[in-house]
Parts: structure tokens; C-alpha cells; sequence
């Protein structure tokens, strides 16, 4: 089936992080998880990692990511492989500074970029261009926003991270979604 994700990098430390998302910290972890939601700040950058199982971010944390890059900067990414969505953006000052997205289910060559996009970028676009020309089975495009986020994040989704790349890792809570008058009756009939 493929991913179905969305991770946040934020200069933000994961407590702050996560409090700021109104999100609950969990207990510290020994190794990173291979699901569930979890954060952790990486040794190598400066920049917490938040994971989050839900490739629809945009619609639950996007306006209070744009909060949280009020205070510092924070890089968005969305990875759907079951339409080929791959997404990256850069916010700062509660702006998107950037963003690169690829939906290759529209065309095995779709690319939008926006926004001052870093210098990486064009040797990115041009090594996946090239590869994707070679071989039109794979969907090389796909993994540009990804590498472009990898650079400034050292992070991939798709990269097996170990517990010694972060400082701490902690599982994370996300909140109970708001339950409409429908789940409320059917809650009572339920309880009887």
C-alpha cells in the first residue's frame, strides 16, 4: 500500500513542539517507532522531527504549524504513495516561504515549486529529471520534495532512523477528534 504520512521538522525543541501543536508528550522511547506518532531532536541538525501517521496534516495542524513558525522555522512534509503525492514547505514568520510538490498519479512528470526554493534544488530536479527520462516505470520525480527537505532536515521517511541520531525520542499523543450530535446519540443509545 505505501506510506501515508506526514512529518514536521521544526527548530522548535519536541517539548515546546508538541505543547505548541497541543499535542501529549509520552513516555521516552528506546528506539524510533516504525508507526505511531512520536518526536525527536536530531543530533546531526538542529531541528525536532515530529512523525505523525496521517498524510492529511494540512487539515488537522497546518494553521497551527504556520503559528508555531512564528517563533521559529518549520518544514512540512507529506508523503501519500498510494496517489504519489510527495510535498515539502518551508514556513517562517508564519509564511510559506517555499514549497516543491509532486503528484505523479496527474503526471509521472508533475513538479510545482514555489517560493525562493533552496540551491539544492535545481541539482535535485535535474538528477530525478534525468533518471525519471532513463526509465518511465519508477517515479523518480516523487522523490524531490523529499531530498530537498532531507538536506536541511537529515531526515527521510523512507531512511531507517536509529535511536542514536536524536538526542531523546518520546511518543506523542494526538488528541481525540470532536465527535458530532450523531456520535453523541449513538454514545447514549450504546451506554443505554
Amino acid at each position: 500500500m505505501g506510506y501515508r504520512i506526514s512529518y514536521v521538522g521544526s527548530k522548535l525543541g519536541p517539548e515546546r513542539l508538541v505543547e505548541d501543536l497541543e499535542l501529549e508528550l509520552g513516555e521516552r522511547l528506546s528506539e524510533v517507532p516504525d508507526s505511531s506518532a512520536w518526536v525527536g531532536r536530531k543530533k546531526s541538525v538542529d531541528w525536532t522531527i515530529l512523525w505523525l501517521e496521517d498524510d492529511d496534516l494540512e487539515a488537522g495542524f497546518l494553521d497551527d504549524i504556520e503559528l508555531v513558525s512564528e517563533e521559529d522555522d518549520a518544514i512540512v512534509c507529506t508523503v501519500n504513495e498510494a496517489v504519489m503525492l510527495s510535498e515539502a514547505k518551508y514556513l517562517s514568520e508564519g509564511e510559506v516561504l517555499w514549497s516543491v510538490r509532486h503528484l505523479g498519479s496527474e503526471n509521472i512528470y508533475n513538479l510545482e515549486a514555489s517560493g525562493e526554493v533552496p540551491p539544492a534544488y535545481e541539482a535535485i530536479r535535474r538528477r530525478q529529471l534525468a533518471d525519471q527520462e532513463r526509465d518511465d516505470e519508477v517515479d523518480y520525480i516523487f522523490e524531490v520534495p523529499l531530498e530537498l527537505a532531507r538536506t536541511i532536515l537529515d531526515f527521510r521517511h523512507d531512511v531507517v532512523a536509529e535511536a542514536d541520531e536524536f538526542v531523546s525520542i518520546h511518543a506523542v499523543s494526538l488528541p481525540e477528534p470532536e465527535r458530532g450530535f450523531f456520535w453523541r446519540v449513538l454514545r447514549r443509545l450504546l451506554k443505554g
